[in-house]
């Protein structure tokens, strides 16, 4: 089934009309060729399956996402060329053991893109970035799990230089980088640039260096490089846990190493368990280092600089640390205790600290993945295949306009159920398989389109009657 078709017209007079929604394997059997039919803004939306190609953006600035998630849509790997920009957009597909052919996504030099809500496990290559390499200006990065990537020299999660990206509400966990003499490090991520944020991450049990070699600098979670910009680098919010530099007997910044020429901001993070240091930089001068919690690093919690006066050498009161559960329990130190010129927690009340907040709202913990709190966030609907109404749900980190359209497979407005300004927050609405007048839709598959200013999602739900 094709969803290129004619439409006719008054007068009988007929012409072609493009829809906007690409379906794959139903209009085109593989990926590559419906991203090759594509035009800048379009939606290729991809079927639950295995997918076992090599897949190039060529200058299309376009949506590529799964319909079901990372859970059922498997790709090897993605590059983003042509001079693509950040409105070129790869969501929610796992992309999967690229064994030794390189990192499963790539952002070329002269492109961008928003790699957003996908997984990225057990890649490997012999240079740079298992998981994600990128030498674009502008990349998002952002509620992915990237996790069991290998790079032999440095990057094994992330390998990223450039200017003004984001890299935010991540879980990288477990990456490698090392296993030559060269190994420069980077378990978790090895950054390279200026005028950058990473906020909201979780970077935990990621390591540097591997038998039998020892990295050459430190950074088992993250190692970062700054160069000469603007002085709007700022790195908040984040939760650097468990991480390990092999071989190394000294402070190595096992959690975060840092060398900047530029002001940068390193506020409102949790050091914690760290193997050989939490964080170690070299020009103190560049540094605003304060509302920090730092706990249990080997070889010391800060190597290079005093920290900050509102700095906490307290245990962060983690809910299962040796589980996996970074969460904050109640009594948290780390609650309420961030930078008070930092934004408020969705909650209202003052910023905490680390990627985690504790909702005072409800008085449970907040446990969404990926980790940070401030993102963007569409649910499958359910019941998923449904007869008669299914339910949607999404979340908003902060008020906004929000639209919510329901499109049958011909690309039509069937219904806007959402048309208005919303609280942020979590939201849910039942939709009774009707039109916008009310008259009832027929069995089939319809898609649900949430647009938040800039940002768009889209999933596929079956009605069965």
């Amino acid at each position: 089934m094709r969803y290129l078709f004619t439409i006719a017209f008054l007068f009988g007079l007929a012409t072609t009309c493009r829809c906007w929604v690409i379906i794959i394997p139903w209009e085109y059997p593989t990926i590559q060729e419906g991203i090759d039919a594509s035009q800048n803004g379009d939606t290729i939306l991809v079927m639950p399956g295995i997918y076992h190609e090599f897949v190039r953006y060529s200058g299309k600035d376009i949506l590529l996402c799964s319909s079901f998630g990372p859970e059922s849509t498997f790709v090897s790997q993605v590059i983003f060329s042509g001079g693509t920009d950040s409105s070129a957009i790869l969501r929610g597909f796992s992309l999967y053991g690229t064994g030794d052919n390189g990192s499963s996504v790539e952002i070329e030099g002269g492109s961008s893109g928003s790699i957003e809500g996908n997984r990225m496990s057990m890649n490997s290559t012999f240079g740079m970035g298992g998981g994600i390499y990128s030498i674009g200006n502008n990349v998002i990065i952002r509620e992915n799990i990237i996790s069991n990537n290998r790079a032999l020299e440095r990057g094994g999660g992330i390998n990223i230089s450039g200017v003004g990206f984001l890299i935010s509400d991540n879980i990288i966990e477990g990456n490698i980088a090392g296993g030559d003499d060269e190994s420069w490090g980077g378990g978790g991520m090895y950054v390279d640039g200026s005028d950058f944020i990473i906020k909201y991450n979780l970077i935990a049990n990621n390591q540097a260096g591997d038998p039998p070699w020892p990295p050459v600098i430190g950074g088992g979670g993250a190692q970062i490089w700054t160069g000469y910009g603007g002085g709007r680098t700022k790195i908040s919010n984040n939760t650097f846990v468990g991480n390990k530099c092999l071989y190394l007997t000294e402070n190595a910044g096992s959690g975060l190493w840092i060398s900047s020429g530029d002001t940068v901001r390193i506020i409102n993070n949790i050091f914690a368990y760290n193997y050989q240091g939490g964080v170690w930089t070299d020009v103190t001068p560049y540094y605003i280092l304060d509302y920090n919690l730092a706990w249990d690093n080997d070889y010391g919690d800060y190597g290079g600089f005093e920290p900050g006066p509102n700095c906490l050498f307290v245990d962060p009161l983690f809910v299962n640390p040796w589980g996996g559960n970074y969460h904050l329990q109640p009594n948290s130190p780390c609650i309420d205790a961030g930078d008070p010129n930092s934004l408020l927690d969705p909650d209202s009340t003052r910023a905490d600290i680390g990627c985690y907040f504790y909702d005072h709202s409800t008085d449970i913990l907040e446990t969404d993945n990926p980790s940070g709190p401030h993102k963007f966030y569409l649910k499958q609907n359910y019941p998923n295949p449904f007869n008669g109404e299914t339910i949607i749900s999404y979340y908003l980190p902060q008020d906004a306009f929000v639209e919510l359209n329901i499109i049958n497979m011909r690309g039509e407005l069937v219904a806007k159920p959402v048309n208005s300004r919303q609280s942020s927050g979590n939201h849910t609405l039942t939709w009774p398989g009707t039109r916008s007048d009310g008259t009832p839709v027929s069995t089939g598959i319809y898609f649900y389109e949430l647009k938040v200013g800039p940002h768009r999602d889209i999933k596929a739900m079956i009605l069965l009657k």
